[in-house]
């Protein structure tokens, strides 16, 4: 809302029909993305560089060893001995059997790893 003269106005970047003649019928004035962009232009507010532009692609590996530290260890490992455990107190006890491999493989390999 601007304090100024109160009127008051939205920026969006797209709006629909039934939208423009709500607004309309409140006395909301209603601005686009092009009119923000002229106005940012027009005061030279752009950036002149963009944060992403000189950004490293992280690797692959990277990424995987950033996922895997020793600080989930545990609780796969744990959460993978559970459902081992209730495996044989279920009637499906494959799901809990492979689940459970998983989290233990996958418990191991955070230990390699770091």
């Amino acid at each position: 809302k601007n304090k100024s003269d109160g009127k008051k106005t939205i920026l969006c970047c797209k709006i629909s029909p039934e939208a423009a003649a709500l607004a309309e019928t409140f006395l909301i004035e209603i601005k686009n993305i092009d009119y923000v962009y002229e106005l940012l232009k027009k005061r030279d507010l752009l950036p002149e560089k963009y944060v992403y532009e000189g950004a490293q692609k992280i690797g692959f590996f990277k990424r995987v060893k950033s996922h895997f530290s020793r600080r989930i260890c545990a609780p796969l490992f744990w959460s993978g001995m559970a459902l081992l455990f209730l495996s044989y107190f279920t009637f499906f006890p494959v799901y809990y059997i492979v689940s459970g491999g998983i989290m233990l493989i996958l418990s191991a390999v955070a230990l390699v790893i770091n």
